[in-house]
């Protein structure tokens, strides 16, 4: 049996890293050893109790997430 988790997933290479983080702050701090400008891994964090799911991917020409809007 699944079980519902809210929460937001980090993704990483498009491999989730870790558990569900309570809060968004939690998971852009767990992605910051990921933000290496030489390697420019492909940071998403997606949230998991918003409908629709709300995801947003790290700039790194902007250095900041940037929130993907399905408009």
């Amino acid at each position: 049996m699944s079980e519902l988790v809210y929460g937001y997933l980090l993704h990483v290479n498009g491999q989730k890293v870790q558990e569900v983080f309570h809060e968004f702050r939690d998971a852009v701090e767990a992605a910051r050893p990921h933000m290496d400008m030489a390697k420019m891994a492909v940071l998403r964090i997606q949230s998991t109790s918003d409908v629709p799911v709300k995801t947003w991917n790290y700039d790194y020409g902007l250095s900041t997430w940037v929130r993907l809007s399905l408009v």
